[in-house]
């Protein structure tokens, strides 16, 4: 098609298509976070294990000096579950908003007595 050439209504329902799969895209909720064991995440990373509890509990310095800690949920003593998007924006030297976790992505609890 020539850019001086008219639309035919073949060409703006093939348009009106593809703009209604690129709003549905956009509108449909992020997919489920997943949630790594310590030891999962630090062969991810390519660390030993006291290197990733390290960066949970001390954190690390990015260039700028600001202290950036690994977030990670806690569900039993020693039991420790990191989002995958936190390991993404801590190795980001970012820190991780956990207002980006929904209740609906969190793994189930067991409410302790």
């Amino acid at each position: 098609m020539n850019p001086n050439d008219l639309a035919t209504k073949a060409d703006i329902e093939a348009l009106r298509q593809l703009l209604q799969q690129t709003l549905a895209a956009a509108a449909a909720p992020p997919p489920p976070d997943d949630f790594l064991s310590v030891a999962e995440a630090a062969r991810l990373v390519g660390v030993s294990q006291k290197v990733l509890r390290g960066w949970i509990s001390d954190g690390k310095y990015d260039r700028h000096r600001k202290l950036v800690k690994l977030f990670a949920l806690d569900f039993s003593a020693g039991v420790r579950r990191i989002p995958r998007s936190a390991l993404v924006a801590f190795a980001q030297c970012q820190a991780f908003d956990v207002s980006k976790l929904t209740p609906g992505q969190l793994p189930k609890m067991r409410i302790a007595a």
